[in-house]
């Protein structure tokens, strides 16, 4: 059943996928900080960050058993206990083995928790309101990872204490949603992915969600290593983490909002194409910017990109069936997941070769080349209607 006032009843989904990202960005900045300080090479990092993503794939892939057994709730409370017990345990290790093995384990809860929450949301809104919600959710995702950052950026010394901060945050993630007024939705025949079928229904959600898995979410987590080889100290090159995730959320809900009112497609072209211009700066002058430009730019980047991802999926949620939201959710999430695996590898390897300029070129040679295409898109397929 469609709900009336969307905002105030999905806040209780928002709030635990608040909690359980401000658990999960925490994790993200102090396992590379704390990479760095036990000596972990560039590379090494970057392959911890692939697993992490690759967990989240896998999530797609094989969450939907539990969810099918026992429903979208209790799932949730099952991937929050796990989290609080490998955030505890990544504490206690200094192996790159180890390492890469709980932060797959985590990347694997977080994504199914996530992926319950969006198509929970989906459902539940219609298409009139849905990319503002697609917005919501994006926000409380985002301003969770910047208080993470702000959070790691001050105490990741203190490395113990940390782990067991992050712990907390994903026990108590799991309050609001037991408390949810939003109908629970019938426990889904099937809920692993359907690449094919999701493709003909929006092959521009498809696209954007690999792309942005890309640029977005690959160049977040590999932002601080960027900061570090052109020069910048550990708290800078964290900032501008932070600079990123406050673009994002400045921007994400006006353009959500104009998607509404206009093709969503055509929105998706103005971001990428203006997404662009800041990477042009940085390909040319990352090394001798003053660290204020550098902010700014990494600011509109990340709101760009990822107002791109919010639009795209509501695109995609746009075409969706009744009973197929959480196929439709996990499909896009694995496809975000490809793009985020390999751009982590790509990235830190690049700048190992030939350095921090080289991340930016191959975002504009990306992002131009996926422009055209969703114009061509928009010529064969007229915009959704909502009433």
């Amino acid at each position: 059943m469609l709900i009336s006032s969307p905002i105030i009843a999905c806040f209780t989904l928002l709030l635990t996928d608040f909690l359980v990202a401000l658990g999960g960005g925490s994790m993200i900045a102090y396992t590379t900080l704390r990479g760095v300080d036990l000596g972990f090479a560039t590379t090494e990092i970057g392959y911890i960050i692939a697993f992490y993503v690759t967990g989240g794939l896998c999530a797609c892939l094989f969450s939907g058993h539990l969810i099918k057994r026992v429903g979208q709730i209790r799932s949730v409370a099952v991937y929050t206990n796990i989290l609080c017990l490998t955030s505890i345990l990544l504490s206690y290790s200094d192996t790159i083995i180890f390492w890469t093995i709980l932060r797959f384990i985590q990347g694997f809860c977080i994504a199914a928790i996530y992926n319950i929450c969006m198509s929970w949301l989906n459902e539940a809104v219609s298409e009139n309101f849905r990319a503002r919600i697609q917005a919501l959710l994006y926000i409380t995702h985002s301003s969770s990872l910047l208080i993470a950052a702000v959070i790691i950026r001050n105490y990741h010394e203190f490395h113990h204490d940390i782990s067991m901060m992050i712990a907390l945050f994903f026990a108590v993630s799991l309050i609001p949603i037991a408390f949810t007024k939003i109908d629970q939705p019938a426990i889904p025949e099937k809920a692993s992915i359907d690449v094919i079928n999701v493709f003909r229904m929006s092959p521009t959600a498809i696209i954007i969600c690999f792309v942005i898995g890309m640029l977005g979410s690959g160049l977040y987590q590999s932002i601080q290593i960027f900061g570090l080889e052109t020069g910048l100290n550990t708290e800078d090159s964290v900032t501008l983490t932070m600079s990123y995730l406050a673009g994002s959320l400045i921007l994400q809900y006006p353009f959500a909002y104009l998607s509404e009112k206009y093709d969503r497609r055509l929105i998706i072209i103005i971001l990428l194409g203006l997404m662009i211009i800041p990477f042009i700066f940085l390909l040319g002058l990352s090394a001798i910017l003053p660290f204020i430009f550098m902010f700014i730019l990494f600011a509109l980047i990340g709101g760009f990109a990822d107002s791109s991802l919010v639009i795209g999926n509501a695109h995609g949620f746009d075409y969706a069936q009744p009973g197929s939201y959480l196929i439709v959710a996990n499909t896009l999430t694995v496809i975000w997941s490809v793009g985020s695996i390999i751009s982590p590898i790509i990235f830190t390897q690049a700048m190992a070769v030939y350095g921090a300029w080289s991340v930016p070129l191959i975002c504009i040679i990306v992002v131009s080349a996926v422009i055209p295409y969703i114009a061509w898109r928009r010529t064969i397929r007229d915009p959704i209607s909502s009433d």
